[in-house]
This record gives C-alpha cells, sequence and structure tokens, in this order.
C-alpha cells in the first residue's frame, strides 16, 4: 500500500505494467526505501493496493511492444516520492 500511495500518481493518459511496477518497486526496496517482497508477493498484493489506492483494477490489455499485457491503466510514477508523513 505504502509502494502505490508515495511512488505512484494517477495519471488518467498513463499506463503501467505488472513488470515494470515490479522493477520499480525492487529499486525502491534495494535502496532501503520500503522491505523487500518475493515477486510472487508482491504480484498478489498489488491488485488489492492499487485498486484501494487509485480505484483503478487489473487490465489484461496494456500494449507493449507490439504484445498484450497486463498491468493498471491511469497510474505512472511520481517524478518524486512523497515522504511517509504526507502519504494517504
Amino acid at each position: 500500500m505504502r509502494f502505490a500511495q508515495n511512488y505512484l500518481i494517477g495519471e488518467p493518459a498513463s499506463d503501467l505494467t505488472t513488470a515494470e511496477l515490479w522493477r520499480f518497486y525492487q529499486e525502491v526496496a534495494e535502496a532501503g526505501e520500503l522491505p523487500p517482497l518475493a515477486k510472487q508477493a508482491f504480484q498478489t498484493v498489488l491488485p488489492a493496493a492499487m485498486e484501494a489506492v487509485f480505484g483503478v483494477k487489473k487490465c489484461h490489455h496494456l500494449e507493449r511492444g507490439g504484445h498484450q499485457v497486463r498491468g493498471f491503466k491511469g497510474v505512472e510514477i511520481r517524478s518524486v516520492a512523497l515522504p511517509p508523513a504526507e502519504a494517504h
């Protein structure tokens, strides 16, 4: 939940694949900003966090490199993460 609140932002014209979100989460966790999670655990909790924070459900039809992939429409990575005290 903290990952979605602090590091992502709602943006109707954008989308992120689950693979992109996983890679970004790994970077944040490796920097010591969030606790590390196994990939399966991350992918299990991500849909509920994205729905709770942004009201979006996982989409199975995002276009990347001419292929259909899974992800979330209407979100993008924040250019600057929110400090924990400012997160909702």
